[in-house]
């Protein structure tokens, strides 16, 4: 049993065919909130059109449209996040099964480091981190420590913009839905050309985002390749010194 308390794993996981379905995926979520972005920019025109005397049906299938985007784009994100979990789990595992060092978190904070409240702020990192590392031949398959592989930038470029490009999006979801509640047209403009800004934006910051998620993927693929496919518990003991 390795220090982490994970039960060795008999044999190497299949991750490329589902780390290439999650950078496919993750590329439709972009295609997808572009697609959103156009939306918001166009029911921002629509309000602004409809001050100046146009018809109420524009705004209304402005507003139908721009619904229709943003629950195609989040079902399609959380599409792709079952995909990354699901890559994300089986390089766990592989990680164990080349070496027994120890992972910050244990094995099933793969899956809850996304859904609890705070710590998801910075589990998940630390969690593909560590497979990084534990993927990485800098460190022996026994009584090693994962400090001792180099750490991977992109891992840090990839949840930074990941984070920036979620709260981007919390702010202009927050700015459209009080514009749409808003009792002025005046303030409902304003508050739509803010949110369309914060969209598009939030969408830079997902083509970014996506961009580094791929590198990593494509960076724990070729570790886990490129390192001798044996279990560390079948590989010699260091000698007592």
């Amino acid at each position: 049993m390795s220090r982490s308390g994970a039960l060795p794993v008999g044999h190497l996981r299949q991750i490329r065919g589902v780390g290439r379905a999650a950078q496919v995926a993750a590329g439709v979520v972009v295609a997808a909130s572009v697609v959103t972005s156009y939306t918001d920019v166009h029911l921002a025109g629509a309000v602004r059109d409809y001050t100046y005397g146009d018809d109420l049906t524009a705004l209304n299938d402005a507003d139908l449209l721009n619904r229709l985007a943003s629950i195609a784009n989040l079902l399609l994100y959380l599409v792709a996040g079952v995909l990354v979990i699901v890559w994300l789990w089986r390089a766990r595992a592989n990680a164990e099964f080349f070496c027994d060092a120890p992972h910050r978190h244990r094995r099933g904070w793969v899956i809850g480091g996304w859904m609890v409240p705070i710590v998801s702020f910075w589990f998940p990192v630390q969690v593909v981190d560590d497979v990084v590392r534990a993927s990485s031949q800098y460190v022996p398959p026994r009584d090693g420590a994962l400090q001792a592989a180099p750490p991977a930038a992109v891992v840090r470029r990839w949840w930074g913009t990941f984070l920036a490009m979620n709260l981007t999006s919390v702010f202009a979801t927050s700015q459209q839905s009080n514009g749409l509640a808003a009792s002025s047209l005046s303030a409902a403009r304003s508050a739509l050309d803010t949110g369309a800004a914060l969209s598009i934006a939030s969408t830079v910051l997902a083509v970014l985002s996506a961009s580094f998620l791929s590198q990593v993927i494509a960076l724990v693929d070729e570790l886990q390749t490129v390192r001798p496919p044996v279990p560390w518990w079948q590989t010699p003991t260091p000698p007592a010194w």
